[in-house]
């Protein structure tokens, strides 16, 4: 693996597939440690290497990552967020047979996603605010940069586990975007990105709602767009994996995957997020904050400073 601009190599052996999507593929991999002393690896690949023998390596379909959105993407350091350890050019696929892709080095948490934990067992409350704390804290980390992120597809199915499940960290960053006067603009941000029930009102009227695509305007999408989405994991967490939209009336609406700008016009009508067993599982501090986050308003959404400091001061505590 060649990080791009560069001639390093970073060996490697290919063992599992871990994981696909759109994107591409995500292995697992073994580091060659009788080649990591060689001086030319990076010293922080090598010694993350020698502490965890195996590693994650996604390959993308797509023609790779703009060195800018590189050099951010190896900068991240946080608790609570996968460790991206290298990019670069990957001549060979696992067939050893010559197929020059981008490849991203990162950080493998064994413990699998938040959405497959919450698929698998009903999470507790004080196991959700754990989870809720940890993304927040995350996510704070994100906005609050000198050049702020927007992630722009928080969901379980990008937060990964520890192996002993006690710590998720936030991932899939490779389409993460730069905010300008805390705003994206539109050139920046890709139609249809993002994870449908967890796009907030605003992307899905700028992916599906809106009449000119080449129109030059503020898309409005900013930090308040991430809060939205930490809501919908939530509920995700509440709901085994899985949640419900409601129309004004209150009747469960029927989610056509296939006609995503139908899905827009019934939000923009009126249609949100059942929150109904919120109250009961979470108690009224938590449930009101979930409330909160889910605001059609984007203005209305609590920032991710004032975020951070609720989840922390449910049940008393405080930071």
């Amino acid at each position: 693996m060649a990080p791009d601009g560069e001639e390093r190599a970073l060996p490697f052996a290919w063992d599992l597939v871990i994981g696909g999507g759109n994107y591409g593929l995500v292995y697992s991999v073994k580091a060659e440690q009788s080649d990591m002393n060689n001086g030319d690896i990076n010293c922080g690949v090598r010694d993350y290497s020698r502490d965890k023998k195996v590693l994650a390596l996604k390959v993308l379909h797509s023609v790779g990552i703009v060195v800018e959105k590189q050099t951010l993407l190896l900068q991240i350091e946080h608790p609570f967020m996968v460790k991206y350890l290298a990019i670069g050019r990957l001549p060979f696929g696992p067939n050893g047979v010559p197929n020059p892709q981008t490849g991203v080095l990162m950080e493998y948490c064994e413990g699998g996603t938040l959405n497959g934990l919450s698929r698998s067992a009903e999470l507790s409350k004080a196991n959700i605010l754990k989870y809720l704390r940890q993304i927040v804290s995350a996510v704070h980390y994100l906005h609050e940069r000198p050049l702020p992120i927007f992630h722009g597809d928080i969901k379980g199915e990008n937060i990964f586990l520890t192996q002993n499940q006690a710590i998720c960290k936030l991932g899939d960053m490779e389409n993460f975007h730069i905010l300008v006067e805390g705003k994206t603009n539109i050139g920046g941000l890709k139609v249809k990105q993002g994870t449908l029930l967890h796009m907030s009102p605003e992307m899905l009227v700028y992916a599906f709602g809106t009449e000119d695509e080449d129109q030059e305007f503020s898309t409005g999408i900013g930090r308040a767009s991430d809060i939205w989405s930490v809501g919908c994991t939530v509920l995700e967490m509440l709901g085994k994996g899985q949640f419900q939209y409601k129309s004004a009336d209150g009747t469960i609406i029927s989610v056509d995957w296939g006609k995503p700008r139908k899905f827009s016009m019934q939000v923009n009508d009126g249609a949100y997020p059942d929150q109904l067993d919120a109250e009961k599982r979470l108690g009224s501090e938590l449930s009101h904050i979930l409330a909160e986050c889910l605001r059609k308003n984007a203005e209305q959404r609590p920032r991710v400073a004032e975020l951070a400091h609720l989840v922390q001061a449910v049940g008393g505590r405080r930071k």
